[in-house]
């Protein structure tokens, strides 16, 4: 089992090491994966089977530009983030102040 039982439901995390599974992967190649799950009734069991989900295999400048590009992203909305916390805190400052003056 991958990982606890709930309800109908198991979570868990599996690591995948593809070039262990697939040693010909290289920069450019996609590989499409599904999980599927069996039971142990009898006499028939019941299956499942997830969503595919597609793999690309990048070079390793590729992948140096992908989290480049995520890097500036998260950063231009963590800035954004401030930036509205920022205002709020101002805000709550000005509303305070007035509170205190009774108006």
């Amino acid at each position: 089992l991958i990982g606890s039982l709930e309800g109908r439901a198991a979570r868990g995390e599996v690591r995948w090491k593809l070039s262990g599974s697939i040693p010909n992967l290289k920069p450019g190649d996609e590989v499409r994966c599904a999980i599927e799950v069996a039971d142990n009734r009898r006499p028939e069991a019941n299956r499942g089977r997830s969503r595919t989900v597609q793999i690309s295999s990048l070079s390793v400048g590729e992948y140096l530009k992908w989290a480049s590009e995520r890097r500036k992203a998260l950063m231009r909305e963590m800035r954004s983030l401030y930036e509205k916390e920022d205002e709020s805190s101002d805000k709550v400052k000005e509303l305070r102040m007035r509170a205190a003056q009774g108006g």
